[in-house]
């Protein structure tokens, strides 16, 4: 009886030893099962074409760890461009400020006086010699057109009777056109200036 008590003690000492073992070992726990995790779609406020992909599949990344950079060569042309934008709007600026340069005066005033001077010569209406040189335009315009006549019958008449080619008729008739279309412009410009000035004209150059 003894014994068995003995060999019963052992055992009991022997299961509580490799108890306390078991539980001051720190090797992981493994276990079977299902994880269940979450997908998130990340994508980019912006559009471009992907230089470099930094993070792969299965990292860990941490908040503000970049995931993908685009390449710059769009955002730098966008950059030059807004630059431009602020050198121009400052110039502006600048120029509002300390007032105008003085040759951009200069070329305001020139500009000013060349409008005053049309102005009064609209006003005052044409000159006796402007009309009289309309005039003597007119009279040469009709000069010429007599003669472009003349010639333009004549040669019609040489190619009624096969006596002058195709070439010659069509020359003679683009003459005949060039020197009624003189004598029409020279007899405008000799009306208006007869005319004198038009009340619209005078608006416009008051304007």
């Amino acid at each position: 009886m003894p014994k068995r008590l003995i060999a019963a003690g052992i055992v009991a000492s022997l299961l509580i030893a490799l108890l306390l073992w078991s539980q001051q070992r720190h090797e992981p726990l493994k276990v079977s099962g299902f994880i269940e995790a979450d997908e998130i779609r990340v994508g980019s406020r912006v559009g471009g074409r992907v230089a470099r992909v930094p993070a792969v599949e299965g990292q860990s990344v941490k908040i503000g760890d970049p995931l993908v950079e685009l390449e710059p060569f769009q955002f730098r042309e966008l950059l030059e461009q807004a630059r431009g934008e602020l050198g121009r709007a400052q110039a502006e600026s600048d120029r509002m400020t300390n007032g105008f340069r003085p040759e951009e005066i200069a070329q305001a005033k020139s500009k000013f006086d060349q409008l005053e001077a049309t102005l009064r010569k609209l006003v005052k209406g044409p000159r006796d010699e402007d009309i009289a040189a309309a005039e003597k335009q007119l009279d040469l315009a009709q000069a010429q057109w007599k003669l472009a006549k003349l010639k333009h019958d004549r040669v019609e008449g040489l190619f009624a009777k096969q006596a002058a080619t195709p070439d010659d008729f069509d020359q003679v008739k683009s003459e005949f056109r060039v020197a009624q279309a003189q004598v029409d412009t020279r007899q405008e410009e000799f009306n208006k200036l007869k005319k004198g000035t038009r009340e619209e004209e005078l608006d416009e150059a008051k304007a």
